[in-house]
């Protein structure tokens, strides 16, 4: 299922097209051969059909499309509170006895690591680490060691401690959301699901003008449209919708900026 998730939108587009309306054509050819003189009656039947065809495709799609959606949408709340995490973690820094320069440059370290590296790695599925996991430990260790630190007051040492604990908690979501795989069961069944509606559709339509025909072709768009959007917003972190990484972004630049000390 992962290689379908990370096909570009250009290809995934095209080519599920091109299976609903070729199915419409072989469809188009078989369905005479198949009924003969019996066509309109089983144009009928298909007719009475079509409702629980097209409520059963509609359901399906839309469950998929909305797990879809949420867990994309999951995957930048993941990074946006990441990024809360650091900003937090700056400012707690800001404080006697705390050497921020320092934290804010183990912060500026993994930032970048994790902006250059993470989202190609995370996109790829290399098993061989993070970019960024280095970078992870080495703030790790900065932070415990500053909230350690003779003179550091005990609410300081928390604050610092609980936004390195938030920090750890948004990466690890992101990781987990990086990891996830659309299930290929439930997208076979509703790709299924539309084949039988395109079928049916043709079947209604056998018996009528070609023009009629035309409307069979368009619920065959509708419905490639439809399987192709559930795989592009699918991946979070490949394929043509990527979760961007903006708001550590955003962060990185007011700790080159200086918003929370010098780096």
């Amino acid at each position: 299922m992962r290689w379908l998730v990370e096909l570009p939108w250009w290809v995934v587009v095209p080519a599920i097209l091109l299976l609903c309306l070729g199915t419409v054509a072989l469809a188009r050819w078989f369905v005479p051969a198949l009924f003969g003189d019996d066509v309109e009656r089983a144009s009928a039947v298909a007719a009475t059909l079509t409702a629980a065809f097209g409520a059963l495709f509609a359901f399906l799609s839309a469950f998929l499309i909305t797990n879809e959606w949420t867990q994309h949408n999951t995957a930048e709340a993941a990074i946006a509170n990441e990024s809360a995490a650091v900003a937090r973690l700056a400012w707690a820094a800001d404080a006697p006895h705390v050497d921020q320069p320092r934290v804010v440059q183990a912060l500026g370290s993994y930032l970048d690591t994790t902006i250059a590296g993470d989202w190609t790695a995370m996109g790829t599925r290399k098993d061989d680490g993070l970019p960024s996991d280095g970078p992870y430990r080495e703030l790790q260790d900065v932070v415990r060691r500053e909230a350690a630190a003779s003179g550091v007051s005990s609410p300081t040492a928390t604050e610092m401690l609980s936004a390195l604990d938030a920090l750890a908690q948004g990466r690890r979501d992101r990781l987990v959301a990086a990891d996830r795989v659309m299930p290929g069961a439930i997208y076979g069944v509703v790709v299924v699901s539309g084949l039988a509606l395109i079928i049916n559709s043709v079947v209604v339509a056998s018996s009528r003008s070609w023009r009629t025909g035309r409307i069979v072709g368009s619920v065959a768009i509708i419905i490639a449209l439809d399987l192709a959007l559930a795989l592009v917003i699918s991946g979070p972190f490949e394929g043509s919708y990527v979760a961007t990484p903006g708001p550590l972004q955003r962060v990185e630049a007011q700790l080159h900026d200086g918003w929370f000390g010098p780096r």
